[in-house]
């Protein structure tokens, strides 16, 4: 690693890494909402699935639906869970409980419900502390409302700790690696980023400054480069964000839909939304600043994410990450408030609220930086993640 390199990692820090994993932490408790049983399809181990189509109950429940389980073509070993014509997993029972669970015991349900919202990475060897981490997924409703806004690290409860070490252990992710690329060819050690991580939280947790100002700053610290002081303003045009929006969002892969788009008259994707959704009254909705808290959590949220780094992603394509993710929760969030201009049509504008943004947050998680493969796997290519950071700062 250079001496440039690795003078940004070692100036002002004010973090050792042996201190990192010694935060308190967060423990999470499902509230059992159901949200996660949702709109998309749940991947179910082959062993399992084999072994419930020959229970009766489910044999019954599935004909009832007129669904049945199915194996991925792109994944070999798994099968997928359908989903009910409520866009709700097809064993969600009408009080949340989970009818695999109840009727033959946690050991049967799919590896990643039993996870959710965690996923688990083995750290370096020279990771002081634990040799396990906790990804955590803004998918979950109780995470994306409360958990995130403490900035600190959240894990399963002690008593749920064996569920992220069951039998199907093989499904952990490879080790964390004992160095990750910066950007291009240049790396830092897993320490280093970790000391990085806890530098920018301060730009995040800071009140003046606006999600795309800490954005700003963590890339600056990042990459330690000396650039023009009102380049933060012009970071991201609103055309750029338009850009960036379109490029991104679930839709309908028809020309006529994409005009739609381009024009701000209609967005088609019945998942996101349930009905397509006019666009016309986006304009009418105000963005509260007291919301910009909710937002920065999440994006620091993705910043810290060990999962892609493991498949090779460079710490600039991260950030690009945390860009694209920031432009889809506010796409969403002031479309979400245009809803309420539609139904109450006596009012001129309105602002988003916590509820806008929160759901939100969990529409971008779920169909974006979370579930959605598509999405990861364009991002884990760090070249293309990278291009697109250069691209922004044009």
């Amino acid at each position: 690693m250079s001496d440039t390199i690795h003078s940004f990692f070692k100036e002002n820090q004010t973090v050792k890494a042996e201190e990192i994993n010694l935060k308190k932490p967060l423990y999470f408790d499902c509230g059992q909402c159901g949200e996660c049983c949702s709109s998309w399809n749940i991947p179910i181990e082959a062993a399992k699935a084999k072994y419930l189509l020959q229970q009766r109950w489910v044999q019954e429940r599935l004909e009832s639906f007129g669904r049945t389980l199915e194996p991925l073509p792109e994944q070999a070993g798994l099968y997928r869970i359908p989903l009910t014509s409520a866009n709700t997993c097809v064993f969600l029972a009408d009080d949340k409980r989970c009818l695999v669970e109840a009727n033959e015991g946690l050991s049967y349900k799919p590896h990643e419900c039993r996870r959710f919202p965690f996923a688990t990475v083995r750290l370096p060897e020279t990771a002081a502390s634990k040799p396990l981490a906790y990804e955590t997924s803004a998918a979950c409703k109780h995470i994306s409302e409360k958990l995130l806004l403490a900035f600190e690290p959240i894990q399963p409860k002690p008593s749920d700790l064996s569920v992220q070490l069951d039998e199907n252990e093989h499904l952990l992710l490879s080790q964390c690696p004992t160095s990750v690329f910066i950007q291009g060819w240049k790396k830092a050690t897993w320490p280093e980023t970790e000391a990085w991580r806890q530098e920018i939280k301060a730009y995040f947790m800071d009140a003046s400054l606006s999600p795309s100002q800490a954005l700003w700053k963590a890339f600056k610290r990042q990459t330690n480069k000396i650039l023009p002081q009102n380049a933060s303003k012009a970071f991201l045009f609103p055309w750029k964000e338009k850009l960036l929006a379109i490029a991104f969002l679930r839709k309908p892969y028809r020309t006529y839909s994409l005009v739609q788009l381009l024009m701000d008259k209609k967005y088609e994707d019945r998942r996101i939304f349930g009905v397509p959704v006019s666009l016309k009254n986006r304009d009418r909705v105000r963005w509260d600043t007291n919301e910009n808290t909710r937002v920065k959590a999440y994006l620091y949220n993705v910043l810290c994410r060990r999962v892609p780094l493991i498949h090779g992603q460079s710490l600039l394509s991260l950030w690009a990450m945390a860009v694209c993710a920031y432009v889809l929760v506010r796409w969403h969030a002031i479309t979400l408030a245009s809803l309420r201009v539609s139904e109450l049509n006596h009012i001129d504008s309105t602002s988003v609220c916590s509820e806008d943004v929160s759901s939100a947050i969990r529409l971008t998680e779920r169909y974006y930086t979370g579930h959605q493969p598509r999405f990861m796997r364009w991002f884990c290519q760090r070249w293309q993640g990278e291009l697109l950071a250069h691209c922004l700062l044009l």
